[in-house]
């Protein structure tokens, strides 16, 4: 069900109810996933694949390929033994890689934008002494 089919059926829901309630709800949420970790990672896992059109053995192929590394800055996912991101272009949808989240927020604030990328790179040659 979607947020705005429940919200249509609970019309007396109280909007600020998470932010009067939010230590409760967030203890919940902890120990629903303290007690549920392995439904989580293969729930979540399952989703992400889907989304991207990738199998378990396509992201497998990938993870070996790439030495079980991020594509960039060669490091394995922290904590060990947990996913990479898979690296996607946003226009087209085409899988790249996978990385770490580091470098994968990283691209993404940058906005896949080579141009301001190559400024960053350029600032901090200049503000490290490099130039």
């Amino acid at each position: 069900m979607d947020n705005k089919t429940w919200r249509a059926r609970n019309p007396d829901y109280d909007k600020n109810y998470y932010h009067k309630n939010k230590e409760k709800l967030l203890a919940y949420q902890k120990q629903w996933l303290e007690t549920h970790k392995e439904f989580g990672k293969k729930k979540s896992r399952k989703r992400i694949l889907k989304k991207y059109g990738l199998s378990l053995e396509e992201y497998s192929q990938m993870l070996i390929k790439q030495n079980g590394v991020c594509k960039i800055c060669l490091k394995p996912q922290y904590p060990i033994g947990s996913a990479l991101c898979v690296d996607h272009n946003h226009k087209t949808g085409r899988v790249r890689g996978l990385l770490c989240y580091s470098c994968n927020a990283g691209l993404g604030k940058f906005q896949d934008n080579i141009e301001y990328l190559l400024k960053a790179s350029y600032y901090l040659e200049d503000v490290n002494g490099l130039t």
